[in-house]
Parts: structure tokens; C-alpha cells; sequence
């Protein structure tokens, strides 16, 4: 049941909470949100009175044509723009092959680095080099790099490659 929840007229209550609360428990756990598509911002009006409970974050895709994905929270009387904040990870030694720990990271060493394991499509990841490590082609990076020490580099994963950002 994963993905999107699309609001349409008529919606049956019961039915959506139903539906919304099984997508959040199997995605998301006790941190649930809802997933909801809209036109644009100014559409979240358009979301029934039933999805506003108090602290329940929704997660809005704006049909912008760029991807935009923007968290709300109900406060009670108006959806808030909630602030999007990165999990930082352990440092990695760089290496052939490296593991994620986190959506920001520093990379120590300056062995190169092919294959950058635990992706998703859409994903994006910021590394912080503290050594002048590479970017090799013969695993899963797109395009070859050199790491520049203390200039953060963003990683986007498309299908099944990591696109470097220099």
C-alpha cells in the first residue's frame, strides 16, 4: 500500500482513514504520516476536516513538474510548514565500497571510492570529505570526481547510480 494517498470527491471517511493508517503503520511506524497529492500549496484547503488531527504531519507533492515535497502539520486551526532536517551520520573511512550512515556524512581517507551502498531512487545524500578521496565508475557512481577536503558534496541516486554533484 505504499505511495500516495490522492484525494478525490466523495471520499469515504472510514474507508481513507483506513487506508491512510495502514500505508502509515507499514511505511512509516509510530512516526506516521500521510501522503497526500495536491495541486499546489494553496490546495492543502482542499484536505477534509477528518485528516486535520492535531500534530499529524502530511507530506504534500506539489505538481509543481519539479518533484517539490513539502511536510505540513495540522496546529490545530492551519497547516504549518514543517522544517526538513537531515540525519547526520558517523564518519566512513573511504574505500572501494562505502555503506550510508546518514542523509549527511563526513569520508575520510583518499582511497577511491566505486560503489556507495543503501540507495533509493530519488534519494540524495551530502558527503563532507575530509580527505581527497575519489569517485570511480565501476561500481555504482555515474560520474568520476575528485572529493575537494571541507566542500560538501551532494549525491543524488537515480534508478541505480549515485549522480555526484562536482
Amino acid at each position: 500500500m505504499s505511495g500516495y494517498v490522492p484525494l478525490t470527491s466523495g471520499d469515504n471517511a472510514a474507508l481513507k482513514n483506513a487506508e491512510i493508517n495502514a500505508m502509515n503503520s507499514e511505511q512509516y511506524g509510530a512516526m506516521a504520516e500521510c501522503q497526500f497529492t495536491v495541486a499546489n500549496q494553496a490546495a492543502l484547503s482542499a484536505i477534509p476536516s477528518y485528516y486535520k488531527v492535531t500534530g499529524k504531519l502530511v507530506r504534500v507533492m506539489d505538481s509543481d513538474g519539479l518533484g517539490t515535497i513539502v511536510t505540513y502539520s495540522w496546529s490545530g486551526s492551519a497547516w504549518v510548514a514543517v522544517p526538513f532536517i537531515r540525519a547526520v551520520g558517523t564518519i566512513v573511512a573511504s574505500a572501494t565500497s562505502i555503506a550510508i550512515t546518514g542523509d549527511i556524512f563526513h569520508v575520510s581517507g583518499a582511497l577511491a571510492i566505486n560503489t556507495i551502498t543503501g540507495g533509493q531512487t530519488g534519494q540524495e545524500i551530502v558527503i563532507i570529505p575530509d580527505g581527497a578521496f575519489t569517485l570511480g565508475t565501476s561500481g555504482n557512481i555515474a560520474i568520476a570526481s575528485t572529493a575537494v577536503i571541507g566542500k560538501a558534496m551532494a549525491l543524488y541516486f537515480y534508478g541505480t547510480k549515485w549522480f555526484p554533484s562536482y
